[in-house]
C-alpha cells in the first residue's frame, strides 16, 4: 500500500468515527490495472494473437496471485 492510499484509509476511518461508525481500514496491497497499462490495445488483431479474448490468459501478468490460482 502506497503511502497515498494510506492516507485515505486513515481519512475514512477518522471520518466514519466522527459519524460514530466503526471503520477498519483496508490495509491489502492492491494494484489496480486498466487497458492503458497494456502495450495493445484490447481487442484489437495484435491483443488476440497475443492475449487470446483475455479469458484463460493474463494480460496484466498477474498470473493468478491477486485472486489465487484455484
Amino acid at each position: 500500500m502506497d503511502e497515498r492510499e494510506r492516507a485515505v484509509q486513515d481519512a475514512v476511518a477518522a471520518y466514519m468515527k466522527e459519524q460514530g461508525f466503526e471503520y477498519v481500514p483496508d490495509t491489502a496491497s492492491v494494484t489496480m490495472y486498466s487497458e492503458s497499462s497494456l502495450d495493445v490495445e484490447w481487442g484489437s488483431a495484435e491483443f488476440a494473437e497475443r492475449y487470446g479474448y483475455g479469458i484463460s490468459t493474463d494480460p496484466f501478468g498477474m498470473n493468478g496471485e491477486a485472486m489465487g490460482t484455484e
